[in-house]
């Protein structure tokens, strides 16, 4: 059995050795401690009154802490316009120049953070041990995107060879924290890696045949902007979508392997081709519930941008076309492939594995 500080050791390296880290620019958050005045206006050229509040903050981070500033909120043309009330906690932003500071949003951080409890929660008292190794393996992944993987893409590194250098050790992290380093283990891991590599091709090949850029969503322009040409866009595409490919394979390839290992326990006489066919019938049912699973998941995150395109009564094959809804398409399918191609590649290589497991044990008992 696998000693739980091999499991702790693993999780320290992935948060020492990667890669220097990067630190986040500061924001200050303030608190609203009154509303002096509120008025309502109706500008010319705009539908609806606008509110205009002035308002008295104390600022609660940064270098100012514990500073009463005043603001008007409302004076600027937004889509949204949010009207705040005393004890509203608030992020603003200072005009070095003017000195001036304006509200930019809401702090959220109260409301994630006791999301992330229940979540926490949820894993502990429903996992148990394995539920507390597995959240180990995802702050170890975190550790790597946000100290590794993120880092060196953003100072000019090759997007593709960053995600594919992070994938070789978030994978081994996950996997052997989340379910122990033991051959079932060991074989999901291979079959993952081998079904990434079909799925990176896939992803290759089709975003360049499909022609998409990377530049199709408004966050990749801010990139470029930021960046210029440090970055390559379509570069960036493949490597989020191989990433993403990562998330989805996880589940699959473990469950196939531990389906092979217990079909073998059960019944040592098996061959190899039956062990197969055996584990194929659940693995079915398991991939067909997963490509739900994935369109669902894309179809619903994407449903602001679904329902643009029906108030525009473009036709089918036009929205199709676009590219935001290209690349949506090609992450979809290319995953799924993935999927669905890492089912009997997990399998083949769990019958391997168990197979010859089996008949080296029944040499030793033979020797014996």
């Amino acid at each position: 059995m696998q000693r739980w500080w091999t499991k702790v050791w693993l999780f320290v390296v992935s948060l020492v050795i990667l890669a220097p880290g990067a630190r986040a620019a500061e924001n200050i958050e303030a608190i609203v401690r009154e509303v002096v005045e509120e008025k309502i206006v109706q500008n010319s050229g705009q539908s609806e009154p606008q509110t205009i509040q002035t308002l008295k903050l104390e600022l609660t981070s940064g270098t100012a802490a514990g500073q009463l500033i005043s603001l008007e909120n409302g004076n600027l043309p937004v889509t949204h316009q949010e009207k705040y009330a005393v004890g509203d906690r608030v992020m603003v932003y200072n005009t070095p120049e003017t000195d001036e500071y304006t509200i930019v949003d809401i702090v959220r951080r109260p409301a994630l953070g006791w999301l992330a409890a229940i979540f926490v929660v949820s894993a502990l008292v429903v996992g148990h041990w394995q539920g507390a190794t597995s959240l180990l393996g995802l702050a170890g992944s975190f550790a790597v995107v946000f100290y590794y993987t993120l880092p060196q893409i953003a100072v000019g590194r090759e997007p593709i060879g960053v995600v594919i250098a992070s994938c070789l050790v978030i994978v081994p992290i996950i996997f052997i924290l989340s379910h122990g380093c033991n051959k079932t283990t060991w074989v999901a891991i291979a079959g993952t890696l081998v079904a990434m590599v079909l799925t990176g091709w896939l992803i290759v090949w089709f975003v360049g045949a499909a022609g998409l850029t990377g530049l199709a969503s408004e966050e990749a322009g801010f990139i470029v902007a930021q960046y210029g040409d440090l970055i390559k866009m379509g570069n960036l595409l493949i490597a989020g979508m191989l990433f993403a490919t990562l998330g989805v394979l996880d589940d699959v390839t473990i469950s196939q392997a531990a389906i092979v290992e217990e079909l073998k326990k059960a019944n040592s006489d098996l061959s190899a081709w039956q062990l197969y066919t055996q584990a194929m019938k659940l693995g079915r049912d398991h991939i067909a519930s997963m490509i739900n699973t994935l369109i669902l998941v894309y179809a619903g995150a994407s449903f602001p941008l679904l329902l643009l395109f029906t108030y525009s009564q473009e036709n089918l094959a036009t929205v199709i076309n676009m590219e935001l809804i290209a690349e949506e398409l090609v992450r979809t399918l290319t995953g799924s492939i993935g999927l669905i191609w890492a089912v009997p590649i997990t399998t083949i290589l769990a019958v391997v594995v168990n197979s010859w497991s089996h008949d080296r044990q029944n040499v030793h008992k033979s020797a014996k």
